[in-house]
């Protein structure tokens, strides 16, 4: 019995090891978490070795608190071409009232609503790591640490709220 669990526990390892070692040169250097900071917003993309991507865009609002949308899906890499394709309908978590989820949305996402975000594809032109900084469109993402996606979720977690708009 013992020799079948080591044996599975070994399987397992190699199977979720090997996922990195089917990545490109390229596709390796977009793996990880990055962030962009302006006095308004910040934006983490988490880019997984399966090829999975979350993005947190996170607003603190004019009349107080904070809101964020939370993206999920899939990546691609294809010469300088990163691809994103989100599935579903982004999450969005805010502190305060209807009032505070409106200007949420018209600082993230203006003159759009959630459901037209639904699986949406976007994608950048990708020239990898400069100076340890992810290049996208010509704009530089620092790496982020494993703590500030843990805060995002956090906060994703306890102010999660259900909004039609």
């Amino acid at each position: 019995m013992k020799v079948v669990a080591y044996s599975f526990s070994f399987v397992m390892l190699f199977l979720l090891s090997s996922c990195s070692l089917l990545l490109t040169d390229a596709e390796r250097q977009v793996v990880g978490q990055w962030k962009q900071v302006t006095l308004v917003s910040k934006t983490y993309m988490e880019f997984g070795a399966d090829h999975s991507v979350a993005n947190y865009i996170q607003v603190n609002i004019p009349m107080g608190g904070k809101a964020l949308m939370v993206a999920r899906g899939t990546w691609s890499l294809e010469n300088e071409d990163l691809r994103i394709q989100y599935k579903g309908v982004p999450e969005i978590a805010t502190e305060g009232s209807a009032k505070t989820i409106e200007a949420a949305i018209e600082l993230i996402a203006p003159e759009l609503n959630v459901e037209a975000m639904e699986d949406q594809e976007i994608s950048f032109r990708c020239t990898g790591q400069k100076n340890e900084k992810l290049q996208l469109d010509g704009a530089s993402w620092k790496p982020a640490s494993s703590s500030e996606i843990k805060e995002m979720e956090e906060f994703r977690r306890a102010h999660s709220k259900k909004t039609e708009l």
